[in-house]
């Protein structure tokens, strides 16, 4: 018993000595933690999210499916199996010129989750953080994946390149882009002022955003955190950035339903920019509804039609589109595409030039090259009249 009794008291006496080291070491840890002015100046994240390494913050949330998602019409999306595929994407970055010093300090993607919509958020909570921050951001760019985004393609995929590039990913891109500027711009380009995001939201998505911070105050934010710390306008920016990214989900979908439903769009203008691109892409609806607009008064969905029926040789629609136009107005580009008409399919050079003569006689109205272009074709039109 004598034995085992000062074995005992040999281990307490060791486990004591043991916890008083440890103790010792973590205080030491701690003052070394004080001393080292990196670990001071860190942020914490905030509630929600989780540092997946220092400066470098990730949350997920789910927001609510949109709405619209049950109109695909063939227009930017083929077929519902692509929504799989599709990931919705936005970074705000230090800087709008896009130069190899802006950096991205926020990065978020969206994907479609069962009902709902999945995104995740990245941080960049200072600048030490960075390569750790693009290789999360890495993992995202599967050449699958098709990114959704508004001007991402002549901006933030760029912006991302540099860094991804400075930081040695030499091969890891975005490659299938769907930038959702472009056909916005086509539909509703000559009926907005602007077609920036917040513009379509507020006229075409009917979408609100209470106590935002504009874009271009975005970067300025940023610096002031890091300066700072002072979190309230990053949360801003944060929430900001979520609209972005649920926005982009709602304005794809909402194409898909205009072109199923085109009177729902917010004009005349807005009916011939959505025929135009349909006809574009050999959607037969496009025509259907350039010949609608037409008939309701609006003269360039005839200067649309013109060229698409003569490529198309569909000769009595042309006639048709002609006609309407010039009972709407007998102006220089309808006289001229009938005179063509009557010269080259009619075999009538005469009444072509009836057409084309009072044009020349109102010389003051026309411009010089078009004047110049009149006496071409007048002469032309003398020697096939004067022809046995």
């Amino acid at each position: 018993m004598a034995k085992l009794a000062g074995r005992l008291q040999q281990l307490r006496k060791m486990r004591e000595a043991r916890d008083e080291k440890a103790a010792g070491e973590n205080t030491e840890g701690k003052k070394a933690e004080e001393k080292n002015p990196e670990v001071l100046s860190r942020p914490l994240p905030w509630e929600g999210w989780t540092e997946l390494s220092p400066y470098v913050w990730k949350r997920t949330i789910e927001v609510a499916y949109p709405k619209e998602t049950r109109y695909i019409g063939g227009v930017l999306i083929e077929s519902a199996d692509i929504l799989n595929y599709l990931v919705f994407y936005d970074f705000e970055t230090t800087g709008l010129s896009g130069g190899a010093g802006t950096l991205v300090f926020l990065a978020g993607f969206g994907r479609f989750d069962g009902k709902s919509m999945s995104i995740d958020q990245l941080m960049l909570a200072d600048y030490p953080g960075e390569a750790e921050f693009i290789r999360e951001i890495s993992r995202y760019l599967s050449d699958k994946n098709i990114f959704v985004s508004y001007n991402g393609k002549g901006f933030d995929r760029h912006v991302l390149l540099n860094r991804l590039r400075i930081h040695g990913y030499r091969n890891a891109d975005m490659r299938r882009q769907l930038d959702l500027l472009y056909p916005t711009r086509k539909i509703w380009g000559k009926s907005l002022e602007r077609c920036n995001l917040g513009s379509i939201e507020a006229h075409v998505l009917k979408v609100t955003r209470v106590l935002d911070i504009p874009g271009a105050l975005i970067p300025e934010c940023y610096q002031k955190f890091l300066r700072t710390r002072e979190e309230g306008c990053m949360q801003m920016v944060v929430a900001h950035h979520v609209q972005d990214i649920k926005s982009l989900a709602q304005l794809l979908f909402h194409i898909e339903k205009v072109a199923s439903e085109p009177h729902l769009l917010i004009d005349s203008n807005a009916g011939v920019g959505l025929g135009r691109m349909l006809a574009s892409l050999g959607d037969p609806r496009g025509l259907k509804i350039l010949e609608k607009e037409l008939s309701e008064g609006n003269e360039d969905a005839g200067r649309i039609l013109v060229p698409i029926y003569k490529r198309k040789k569909r000769i009595p629609e042309l006639r048709g589109v002609l006609n309407k136009m010039t009972a709407l107005r007998p102006g220089y580009f309808q006289i001229v595409e009938t005179a063509k008409l009557l010269e080259h399919i009619d075999k009538d050079p005469k009444a072509a030039m009836d057409l084309i003569q009072p044009l020349i006689q109102r010389r003051a109205l026309v411009s010089e090259a078009r004047l110049k272009e009149l006496h071409y074709r007048r002469n032309r039109l003398q020697r096939k009249i004067e022809s046995p």
